[in-house]
């Protein structure tokens, strides 16, 4: 036997789908461009940390630029710190003009 729903818990799960459904608008109907809201949260903290550092780069003159791939490492990459750090210096030596070896 099934709990009988009180009008209350009518009004909370007509909310839910209420917010649901605007969800569903927000987020693309195409499977190929479907992504959820976390990897849309993803996308849009990506785009507006190159817009900073593209507006800070313009505003400040420049001694020397160390380019990393944006490719390379997520966001939430804190598990590969060592990596993403190594890959820091090789890319500083490099513009450098050092050579590790």
């Amino acid at each position: 036997m099934e709990p009988e729903e009180k009008p209350a818990d009518n009004k909370y799960i007509s909310k839910i789908r209420s917010i649901q459904a605007k969800l569903s608008r927000e987020t693309p109907g195409n499977s190929k461009n479907n992504i959820g809201l976390f990897s849309l949260s993803n996308r849009s903290i990506a785009i507006m940390l190159r817009q900073i550092t593209y507006l800070s780069l313009m505003n400040h003159e420049i001694d020397i630029t160390v380019n990393i791939s944006r490719d390379s490492f997520e966001i939430y990459d804190f598990y590969k710190a060592g990596d993403i750090i190594k890959a820091g210096e090789d890319a500083t030596l490099k513009a450098l003009g050092i050579d590790r070896r």
